[in-house]
């Protein structure tokens, strides 16, 4: 089941995650492997890694954002066990 997110901001653990990925991603057009920590829809706190591009219309208008999201949880706890 899908949920609606009216503010994007409000799963990042902290928020000015959101604002990095929109400065690095509009200065370079694409970014790789953005990691943060996430809210799940149950309440639970998870690492996910964003790739994502701009994408733009004919007339070089921005349109939206393209990517992927995966979650790198279980890689971030092998990398630090505590």
């Amino acid at each position: 089941m899908l949920a609606t997110i009216d503010d994007v901001t409000t799963i990042y653990v902290d928020p000015n995650r959101r604002r990095d990925f929109i400065n690095q991603i509009n200065y370079d057009g694409a970014l790789r492997d953005f990691e943060s920590q996430v809210y799940r829809q149950d309440g639970q706190v998870i690492w996910i890694s964003e790739s994502a591009r701009m994408v733009y219309d004919s007339s070089d208008k921005f349109l939206y954002y393209e990517g992927t999201v995966r979650d790198i949880t279980r890689y971030k706890h092998s990398q630090d066990p505590s």
